[in-house]
């Protein structure tokens, strides 16, 4: 009858115990994954704590950088998008997705001299042109 009390106790260090025994990136992918699942029901608060959670893990992960780029977008946090979006293109830049929304803060803050001229990337041309064409919103 003693040993009842101690069932929740039990309980709560055995989560705690199995929650902790997983690896870093199998963490960094949970935290990423349930960010864009927060993301895409336009959560984007908590979204971007899953994000800024996946990348203290991995501060290289450039995925993690361009959506939590995208988050503060929706959250009209421009300076702090534009950081996340510019640091996802530094780390990869094949994230075209990312360069096109560094180039939509740049045009919408009128600093159009500052957008660096198309490079290329391993897309086709058809993919860039698209990814450039499309209006000016906030959408991955």
């Amino acid at each position: 009858m003693r040993f009842r009390r101690f069932i929740p106790f039990f309980i709560i260090i055995s989560s705690l115990i199995i929650l902790a025994c997983g690896s870093p990136e199998e963490k960094r992918i949970k935290f990423f994954n349930k960010g864009k699942a927060l993301y895409e029901k336009g959560e984007y608060v908590k979204a971007r704590l899953e994000f800024k959670n996946a990348l203290q893990i991995d501060p290289k992960f450039a995925e993690g950088y361009h959506m939590l780029g995208m988050a503060e977008l929706r959250e009209k946090n421009w300076r702090r998008a534009f950081g996340s979006l510019n640091k996802a293109v530094e780390l990869d830049p094949d994230l075209l997705d990312a360069e096109v929304a560094l180039g939509r803060i740049l045009l919408a803050a009128g600093e159009s001299k500052k957008i660096p001229p198309t490079r290329r990337t391993n897309r086709p041309a058809s993919d860039q042109r698209a990814a450039i064409s499309c209006p000016l919103q906030a959408d991955p």
